[in-house]
């Protein structure tokens, strides 16, 4: 096992769909990884990565070698609960526009400022899946493209986002 091989854990529920990657934080330590850095994390068996911020893992989490990752992470990168992961930081650039398509059983959000509202400072990257829900309503999106080019960006309040509906995949 590589020293930045991790073994993938459920996200707290509190952290769930909010971008939010916990990290042991002997782990964090030994990589020299400070609380809201912005980390890849690569899936070797699927040869998919995916982005997010770190946060430290709680007390219980200390000596295990664990991330903690919702199920959009898992998603984007194909892994399931107690696969391992490679991880590593990375420097991200602010998002001047990113394109989502919107799974076909998607509520459409109709305000594309609402959805940059709540996914202001959340971090993508290519093909990366994101699960929101508002009022009830799920909203499935996975990142298509983005600008400026660049391993992963920040989206903020000025992003611009577009929106474009997709056909269910066939899996």
């Amino acid at each position: 096992m590589n020293l930045n091989e991790v073994r993938v854990k459920d996200a707290l529920k509190k952290d769930a769909g909010k971008g939010i990657i916990r990290l042991d934080p002997k782990v964090m330590k030994k990589l020299n990884l400070n609380p809201n850095d912005v980390i890849e994390i690569l899936y070797s068996k699927e040869n998919r990565k995916t982005v997010g911020i770190l946060y430290p893992g709680k007390k219980k989490d200390k000596g295990t070698n664990q991330i903690r990752l919702d199920q959009s992470f898992r998603i984007s990168l194909g892994a399931s609960l107690d696969d391992f992961v490679s991880i590593r930081k990375i420097e991200v650039v602010l998002a001047d526009k990113v394109t989502f398509n919107i799974a076909e059983n998607s509520s459409l959000p109709n305000d594309s400022q609402w959805l940059a509202k709540k996914l202001e400072n959340q971090i993508v990257s290519s093909n990366d899946t994101i699960n929101l829900y508002d009022w009830g309503r799920k909203i499935n999106l996975k990142v298509i493209s983005f600008i400026p080019k660049a391993n992963a960006v920040r989206i903020h309040l000025n992003t611009e986002i577009i929106l474009s509906e997709i056909e269910t995949e066939n899996r």
